[in-house]
């Protein structure tokens, strides 16, 4: 049965006396030698989370408590032990509790928050005039009536249902860590819609008679300020007949939402009948809340098995899938029958263009191991793409989950550390995709010009099209349509605005190659592939003079477009005094918006590298060539060291802080944001070159491993897929996450893991085939060695 326990003896003081002493909870502690950087710690998260703390705390203040503040009414009884004293205990418990409550959480003194609290915050209220729908606030009173009669309370929980308790058990309340980021009072949406009210009391228990059937509806609540007019009298007049009938105060809101100071960056969830509606709950908290200049900006509700809706685009994605994986499965029994009846001439007819398909033997292509390659092919470049794949999956893990983790003031631990600057500096992997690209580019055409004496420059442009752009618009299309289904926790609707939606309506903007210029892209990865189709269609530029005779000028040309992409990011730093792109946490406040990071221009630096890495490659090509050990030795650590100090450098500068004296000097950040990328570039060019020539040692061994190979055809894939498994992970969740570099390590490990598993129907499903198909179509006499060769040993296989 429901009672009555006092939260604090009557000799107990007031909240404004009870803050003077939870006020020293908020003082520094005693520290010894490691008591400065405590403080700093301390400093910085107090600072960036006060407000939220005011916040989530007012936000579910007194839901639990009913009177002018020293009572409060319990949504279940506690149990009768003759053993254990539970009233002692639970007053005990309730006033340490209140004397860890301030005023500065709680808002202001003898704060009246009963039952009726929880309309306008986790229940749709009442009133007519603000709900329409009479089904909900027939329930919402039902559940009312359940809590304050003790009577019809224990004739639901005698039956061995407990919806009373698991209803108010599931909303979200206080968090524990919320001095440090935890301002996401989600709750527990599987607790809520596993609730099934179904209920039918009569006299003498219930009169009249109590009749109640709902499933439990979970909502996730986001609220922005808004300035409106206050209600109209008629309406609070309405309301308080509404309290006065039921036998209840006037209804208070959690206290720091009213507070219109306290600034609404939360969300938090609440569970209700199903028979209310998310429109229901939205027009009663903007009932509650728009007074104070507030309002609910989303409110995301779920249902246990809901319905699936499938849409055109659904339907036709499915049904695409659907044919495809038919031809996939044709072509492999295909395959699959002409080995096995050994009538290897029928690949030469009309067959051909099916094979192209066969699963069968796209998996083996993808998966074979050659431990001795042609003497052409850079066989470090394997390591590099799997290495370098791993550094951006874990770079994107820390960003793309900022959004749900519940110790953001932590964030704060994770950069101050140099070591620290691998993770802040994951960018720099993705200089190397564009090293590699540039370097098989120009050794590729220099190859393919060497051989033929001249280069098909359409069939140039039209491979590299064929090549980027079918993965890109399946991933796109499933990132619009099947990939929502996976998505199924509090924060998918967020998820679904901010990227299902782009890739429903800009679903094109990435098979452009022209994601980083327009706004929002459907695939935020794809900033990328445009970067990289970009440089590529102006590379012929660069490289036309180095296919000549006239190799010098050539390469005098080349060092001029060089000199030039470090010039460009300079003096626009300098012009419109911005911070280095790629180091994220330096402050500052520039003259205007520039974008340094997602441009051509920005990152044509390391692309230029890998040309002059290829043209070097090309020069000694064939040749013996011999170096120094001391030589050998003095380029592994130049090398080294550039590298170090390209991650390391601004270790002073790049940290993640609450703080504004981290910003960097105006000529560290020229320096370092026209040059870090070039020296990267040139730390990149001496691995290749020394591995590739002989001079690699330990470093090439790995590299070059031919256990690498099968992960290393899947990069494009897996860059394409990963991210959107981490996006759509951050929707599955139900409780936010919490972050270390070591759950972040482990997840990586995931996120690769079910991103190969999907990388991999995307390599043999689209990938392959249309490679296959432009072999046939479109046949290139002097494509690269690579090629050739594999096609080689397969028939060599076969």
């Amino acid at each position: 049965m429901i009672v009555r326990r006092h939260l604090v003896p009557k000799e107990s003081t007031h909240l404004s006396q009870v803050s003077m002493s939870h006020s020293h909870t908020l003082r520094r502690p005693k520290t010894g030698s490691g008591g400065a950087r405590m403080k700093e710690r301390w400093c910085r998260g107090a600072t960036g989370t006060a407000a939220a703390m005011v916040v989530m705390v007012g936000l579910t203040a007194g839901v639990m408590a009913e009177g002018d503040g020293n009572t409060t009414r319990s949504f279940w009884p506690l149990p009768k032990n003759p053993e254990v004293n539970l009233e002692d205990m639970f007053r005990a418990s309730a006033y340490k509790a209140s004397q860890g409550m301030s005023k500065l959480l709680l808002g202001k003194e003898n704060t009246r928050a009963g039952i009726e609290s929880v309309f306008g915050v986790y229940l749709p209220t009442p009133v007519p005039g603000v709900v329409s729908n009479r089904e909900c606030r027939r329930d919402v009173l039902s559940l009312i009536r359940t809590w304050i009669n003790p009577n019809i309370l224990e004739a639901v929980f005698a039956k061995g249902r407990f919806w009373p308790s698991t209803m108010p058990d599931s909303w979200g309340k206080v968090p524990d860590g919320i001095l440090y980021g935890n301002v996401m009072p989600w709750g527990l949406q599987e607790e809520c819609t596993h609730i099934v009210a179904d209920e039918h009391i009569g006299s003498p228990v219930a009169v009249p008679p109590f009749n109640v059937i709902f499933r439990g509806r979970y909502c996730l609540v986001s609220v922005e300020e808004f300035k409106q007019s206050p209600k109209s009298d008629e309406a609070m007049d309405e309301s308080a007949g509404i309290w006065k009938a039921l036998g209840m105060h006037d209804p208070r809101v959690g206290v720091a939402m009213v507070n219109k100071e306290v600034p609404p960056i939360f969300t938090y969830g609440t569970c209700m009948p199903s028979s209310c509606t998310a429109e229901d709950l939205r027009a009663s908290i903007d009932d509650a809340l728009q007074p104070v200049g507030k309002t609910a900006k989303f409110v995301d509700c779920h249902l246990e098995d809901e319905p699936i809706e499938f849409t055109n685009g659904d339907i036709f994605f499915i049904s695409f899938l659907s044919v495809l994986f038919a031809v996939l499965l044709a072509a492999a029994v295909v395959d699959l029958c002409i080995n096995h009846l050994e009538k290897h001439e029928l690949r030469k007819g009309p067959l051909k263009f099916l094979l192209v398909f066969s699963a069968y033997s796209n998996m083996r292509s993808t998966f074979t191991i050659r431990p001795k390659e042609h003497p052409d092919v850079i066989s470090c470049l394997h390591g590099l793409r799997v290495f370098s794949m791993g550094w951006v999956v874990l770079g994107h893990g820390y960003m793309f989950l900022a959004s749900v983790t519940s110790n953001v003031v932590h964030y704060t631990e994770l950069s101050d550390d140099v070591l620290d600057q691998i993770v802040v500096n994951a960018s720099f992997s993705v200089d190397t995709f564009l090293f590699m690209s540039g370097l098989v580019v120009a050794y590729t055409l220099l190859l393919e010009n060497e051989k033929n004496k001249r280069v098909n420059w359409l069939i140039y442009y039209v491979h590299r099209i064929i090549r980027l752009s079918p993965p890109i618009i399946i991933t796109g299309a499933a990132m619009a349509t099947v990939f929502r289904f996976a998505m199924v926790g509090p924060y998918s609707a967020n998820i679904e605005r901010s990227y299902v939606e782009n890739c429903r309506s800009n679903w094109w903007v990435d098979a452009l190659f022209i994601g980083n210029f327009v706004s929002p892209p459907c695939l935020p990865q794809c900033w990328y592939t445009a970067v990289d189709f970009q440089l590529y269609a102006v590379a012929p530029l660069v490289l036309a003079p180095l296919l000549t005779k006239k190799r010098l000028s050539g390469l005098v040309w080349l060092a001029v477009v060089t000199l030039v992409s470090v010039a460009v990011p300079m003096i626009t730093i300098a012009v419109n005094d911005l911070n280095p792109p790629g180091v994220p946490f330096v402050q500052g406040e520039p003259k205007k918006t520039v974008d340094l990071y997602g441009t051509p221009w920005a990152r044509a630096s390391p692309y230029l590298m890998g040309i002059w890495t290829g043209w070097l490659l090309m020069e000694v090509r064939g040749k013996k060539f011999k170096l120094h050990p001391v030589a050998v030795a003095v380029g592994w650590m130049v090398s080294a060291a550039i590298a170090l100090a390209v991650l390391f450098g601004m270790a002073d500068y790049n940290v993640f802080t609450f703080e504004k004296d981290n910003s960097i000097p105006q000529a560290a950040s020229i320096l370092y944001g026209g040059l870090s990328r070039l020296a990267w570039g040139v730390s990149l060019l001496w691995v290749v070159f020394a591995c590739h020539t002989g001079y690699g040692g330990i470093a090439n061994s790995i590299l070059a491993h031919p256990s690498l190979q099968p992960v290393s055809r899947l990069t494009y894939s897996l860059y394409l897929v990963t991210i959107c498994i981490q996006i759509v992970y951050s929707g599955t969740t139900y409780v936010p996450l919490y972050v270390n570099h070591l759950n972040k390590a482990i997840e990586t490990c995931g996120y690769l893991f079910l991103g190969g598993l999907v990388a991999i129907p995307l390599n043999l499903a689209v990938e392959r085939p249309i490679l296959g198909l432009e072999k046939l179509l479109l046949p290139r006499p002097g494509r690269s060695v690579t090629e050739q060769q594999q096609e080689q040993e397969e028939k060599k296989e076969e």
